[in-house]
């Protein structure tokens, strides 16, 4: 990844930080996605509570703003955490 690339994703992560500490929802942000149905992109905001279904071949990648885990989950129905997900008949 290019330096300037980097340098991009690290301003927005703390624009991204500094707006979710404001608003207090907005918890995580989307990295990659493949073959999820959830009407979902990269450099999307995930919420405390959202449901994602991911079904059998889904895979996610998310990134917590506060807690700086990053997860890489495959299939099943995610709920957005505060700080980490919940995975139900999928696998982190």
């Amino acid at each position: 990844m290019g330096q300037t690339i980097k340098s991009l994703f690290a301003a927005s992560a703390v624009i991204f930080a500094a707006s979710a500490a404001l608003a207090g929802e907005p918890v995580a942000i989307v990295e990659r996605t493949q073959a999820v149905s959830a009407d979902i992109a990269a450099m999307d905001t995930l919420r405390t509570g959202q449901v994602l279904d991911l079904k059998r071949d889904g895979r996610l990648v998310i990134g917590y703003v506060n807690s700086c885990i990053r997860e890489t989950i495959v299939g099943g129905t995610v709920r957005i955490g505060k700080d980490e997900s919940r995975v139900e008949n999928g696998r982190v």
